[in-house]
């Protein structure tokens, strides 16, 4: 099993789940990124996510990587318990940030991002 020895706290890392507003003629979405990634050898699509920095909080982390790896601004509305990734691999962990979009600044670099819409049972619960 891998260890992570660098944690700076109690978590390692963020994915944000950030939920881009609704409209008449669209349904709520979320956005994720397109990365490649080199243990795959593919191109995925990923929730926007990224180490917690030290003396930093699960939430501000969440809002400094959604500005950096989108240009969207958000507002956290909750946060999970750690997670464990992948608990049969390593002691990697994380909390997952779930974010309202408030506004999207300008970006410097060209991003691949998807709007994806999601369902009922997940729109239900947040």
């Amino acid at each position: 099993m891998c260890h992570r020895t660098s944690r700076k706290g109690d978590c390692d890392a963020v994915a944000i789940f950030c939920i881009l507003s609704a409209t008449k003629d669209k349904p709520r979405e979320t956005l994720l990124v397109s990365q490649f990634r080199p243990p795959v050898g593919k191109l995925t699509f990923e929730f926007p996510a990224g180490l917690i920095d030290e003396n930093e909080t699960a939430e501000q982390a969440a809002v400094r990587e959604l500005k950096e790896e989108t240009g969207y601004f958000g507002v956290p509305r909750d946060t999970s318990p750690i997670i464990y990734s992948d608990p049969g691999l390593t002691n990697a962990n994380m909390k997952l940030v779930v974010m309202d979009k408030k506004k999207r600044l300008p970006m410097l670099s060209m991003l691949v991002l998807l709007h994806f819409a999601y369902g009922l049972c997940v729109a239900s619960k947040l």
